[in-house]
């Protein structure tokens, strides 16, 4: 068996594909590191990793996709090219999370036509106000949570990571609000979701949010609770080492894994790291437009998708556990419930 690694082979990447090389490697799997100008020498699935995004931002999009489903093709592959760049789209995905019957935050679209109609209406449904963020994801970058106040303020934080100044609870004019999201969206392509509150944020007395990162490698599942004091609580990651946020070690729920694997099959991406909100549907029922449940939903106490990574980053889940990763992940894919590669 031989697999190719669809990355970067630099020492200075984040993206973990030489520690992935070397577990299958420590299997007895031969494994190469291929990319646009490496080309692939020997047959094997592909396993596309984060350089695939970075192609396609400094080169012509079709030339690179064009190449890699190619290589899919004659070789067949880990993670479907075309289901990653559907859930790079974080509005798009949903669709396809409703077609799944994947219970799931909805989502919107958001830009200067309509954003202080969509922040100041879902401040008046929703306690916890609205969150904004890029559309194509960005390792926390960009992510703002407002609140409208009844003294014609808004409660605005702000994510900040890699030069982007963090912004905690504080109260701003409508005016000042304008300006910083013309300026956040000048380098950001924006959708909305509504604010929805964690079971855990209800226990803290609302002082601490939590999201749940569950890794999945075919029928391989190891989970994290992100958690931080505010509303934000996505963990960026710098060098393989947290800059934001704690981790705590959790268990992926029964109804986390089962979607889970409702998404890697529907899908075709057997390495994939899922977000999930554990909260009451309850708190939501009389609100339409926050959730998506399928009519068959009839628990109270669930986990809702949040978003899919498909490339997903390990860094931090890997410096919680203090577990190679990359081995966990070559282990599920060995030996997991499907050994054959998908092709396409």
């Amino acid at each position: 068996m031989h697999y190719n690694i669809w990355g970067s082979n630099s020492s200075r990447s984040n993206s973990l594909e030489r520690d992935l090389q070397k577990a299958f490697l420590a299997k007895g799997i031969s494994a190469d590191i291929v990319n646009m100008e490496q080309s692939v020498e020997r047959s094997g699935p592909l396993l596309i990793r984060n350089k695939f995004y970075g192609y396609l931002k400094k080169r012509e999009w079709s030339t690179v996709r064009e190449h890699v489903k190619s290589l899919e093709q004659h070789n067949g592959s880990v993670n479907d090219s075309g289901s990653l760049l559907l859930v790079r789209d974080k509005l798009l995905s949903t669709k396809m999370f409703r077609e799944l019957g994947v219970p799931h935050v909805q989502t919107y679209r958001v830009g200067p036509g309509n954003l202080m109609d969509f922040v100041n209406y879902w401040g008046e449904k929703v306690p916890g106000g609205v969150i904004l963020k890029d559309r194509y994801g960005g390792k926390g970058k960009g992510i703002v949570r407002v609140q409208r106040q009844k003294s014609n303020k808004y409660l605005v934080d702000v994510c900040g990571v890699d030069g982007i100044d963090s912004i905690r609870s504080e109260p701003i004019k409508e005016e000042d609000f304008t300006y910083l999201m013309t300026k956040v969206q000048d380098v950001h392509e924006l959708i909305g979701q509504p604010y929805v509150v964690s079971t855990h944020e209800r226990s803290t007395d609302y002082t601490e949010s939590e999201s749940i990162r569950l890794l999945c490698a075919d029928d391989y599942t190891l989970g994290m609770s992100r958690r931080a004091e505010g509303p934000i609580n996505n963990i960026a990651v710098s060098k393989n080492s947290l800059v934001q946020g704690r981790a705590v070690k959790t268990e992926g729920t029964p109804s986390e894994i089962t979607t889970s694997k409702i998404l890697q099959d529907g899908l075709g991406l057997r390495v994939m790291g899922n977000d999930f909100i554990r909260t009451d549907l309850c708190l939501y029922e009389d609100i339409p437009g926050v959730l998506w449940v399928p009519d068959s939903y009839d628990a109270d106490a669930c986990s809702i998708l949040l978003e899919v990574n498909g490339n997903v980053q390990y860094g931090g889940i890997q410096e919680l556990y203090q577990t190679n990763i990359s081995e966990k992940i070559v282990e599920g894919l060995c030996g997991g419930r499907d050994s054959n590669p998908r092709t396409h």
